[in-house]
């Protein structure tokens, strides 16, 4: 099934000497090189329908692909119930430490209670990171009720993976207010299409990561992007389950970049920084 997935009838004009990332990509086979997945949701979401989705259903899929550690952050903390979202996340941590990395899921519209959760998620419970929406939770990523957020990110030296298509000029501004945290930029490389000038931005900021998962994604873009802001500022994602792991790889897996490239790509560039 995997392989199926992946597997194309005519071979990419750039791959005439496929490293072996691309080869188990093509033959189906879970990829041996460490890759972490930063952006990830179990659990039910919201107004989506999906096969499967549970901590377990994402484990067997990582199983299926090569993927060492996925980032957890629980659909039901974007949407309706941020605490019981979380609490969802922690089972999961609790049960597979060695495969799951919990990003705990911050609410704005209650700040309060946002703070007690970082607080008990990460220094109680391990969590490694922060998940922000200012989306679905229809607060800016600017606005005030963030700002114990990120502050708690730069106490802690956290990642914070945030879904927002913000301007570069904020994502600068961010980053260098609090140059300890660690932003992660979910579905930027997409929007670097769109925003040409967010290579340029990030490319000076070492604390800043853009990750790739979009279900608008071109052939080319990952490789565009690289060219422009480094590898170094790449990381994977896949969104998965509502974007399919699979497919969110082969970008990667299929890319024209060395063998080196992708393995920044796929872990090394985030390993340190998650602590693995």
């Amino acid at each position: 099934m995997f392989g199926h997935v992946w597997r194309h009838n005519a071979p990419h004009p750039h791959h005439h000497h496929p490293d072996p990332v691309a080869a188990d990509a093509l033959a189906g086979e879970p990829l041996k090189d460490f890759v972490i997945d930063v952006h990830s949701h179990p659990g039910p979401g919201t107004n989506f329908f999906y096969q499967g989705g549970g901590a377990g259903d994402l484990l067997r899929v990582m199983d299926r692909t090569g993927v060492d550690y996925s980032c957890f952050s629980a659909y039901t903390a974007i949407g309706p119930d941020f605490v019981r979202g979380n609490e969802l996340v922690a089972a999961a941590v609790r049960a597979h430490p060695d495969r799951v990395i919990g990003f705990a899921v911050p609410n704005p519209n209650y700040p309060e209670l946002a703070k007690e959760e970082l607080i008990r998620r990460v220094d109680d419970q391990g969590f490694r990171g922060i998940k922000i929406h200012s989306t679905i939770h229809e607060y800016p990523i600017h606005g005030p009720n963030y700002i114990p957020v990120y502050e708690f990110a730069d106490d802690h030296r956290l990642p914070i993976l945030s879904h927002t298509y913000d301007s570069p000029a904020r994502i600068r501004q961010l980053a260098t207010t609090y140059p300890n945290a660690r932003f992660i930029w979910a579905h930027a490389i997409w929007q670097h299409i769109r925003t040409p000038d967010l290579a340029l931005t990030v490319r000076d900021l070492p604390n800043v990561f853009c990750e790739m998962s979009g279900s608008g994604n071109r052939r080319g873009q990952i490789e565009a992007f690289v060219k422009v802001a480094g590898v170094e500022s790449a990381v994977f994602g896949s969104d998965y389950p509502v974007l399919g792991q699979t497919w969110q790889m082969g970008n990667v897996a299929h890319a024209d970049l060395t063998h080196d490239e992708k393995r920044k790509i796929f872990s090394e560039n985030i390993r340190g920084v998650l602590g693995l």
